[in-house]
């Protein structure tokens, strides 16, 4: 007798239900093996796939899907700058007509205040010279001639655009009372000669002044 068995007493009750358990199991791993896929080796292929393969493998497939479509994207964008960074021909003919009207009231109102500018320098002038031709009158008892006589000099600005002269009426027995007349005769071909018609301005020893209202 097997001394095994008899330190055992249960070997043989467990080994009936391994050996009636085995061809169950045999025959469970033969289905399994049948339903299993197999590669060209003859071995089962599992059908579950690795959770890293599947999660990196739609990561790849979404950028890839992002990186084709960024060109066209990036297309339609520069299409749609360059729509709205356009203009039209009509839009382009409204602008240079508005430019056109705002010039056509703007310049010559710009040019009649320079005109203003320029006749309210050669009146200073005049008035200064007046002033001057009275002190030369209580040192020397008479009006001087030219402008040099008086210590004055014309302006750049009064020069470039009028004549200055200085008209002293000659003497006749019994000898008329000293006087003056002081003008500023606007220069022909320049722009002044279109202020105030051309006309002179003009300033004597009493203080009269022409054009009237016009200083």
């Amino acid at each position: 007798m097997n001394p095994h068995r008899q330190e055992c007493p249960g070997y043989h009750a467990g080994a009936v239900k391994v050996l009636a358990q085995e061809p169950r199991t045999a025959g469970a791993r033969q289905a399994r093996g049948a339903r299993e896929p197999t590669d060209a080796l003859g071995s089962s292929k599992p059908r579950w796939t690795p959770w890293a393969q599947t999660r990196t493998g739609g990561v790849a497939k979404r950028i890839g899907s992002s990186l084709s479509s960024r060109p066209a994207r990036a297309a339609d964008d520069r299409a749609r700058s360059g729509r709205r960074r356009g203009f039209t021909l009509i839009e382009l003919m409204i602008t240079v007509a508005i430019v056109g009207i705002l010039a056509a009231v703007a310049y010559p109102s710009y040019q009649e205040h320079i005109r203003k500018a320029n006749r309210a320098q050669a009146q200073s002038f005049l008035m200064d010279l007046a002033q001057r031709q009275h002190q030369y009158f209580i040192d020397a008892r008479q009006y001087a001639a030219t402008v040099e006589d008086l210590g004055s000099v014309v302006p750049d600005r009064v020069a470039g655009f009028y004549t200055i002269d200085i008209d002293l009426p000659p003497g006749a027995p019994p000898p008329p009372p000293p006087r003056f007349t002081l003008s500023a005769t606007p220069i022909e071909g320049s722009s002044q000669a279109q202020d105030l018609g051309g006309a002179a301005l003009t300033l004597n020893q009493a203080g009269d002044k022409a054009p009237s209202g016009k200083w």
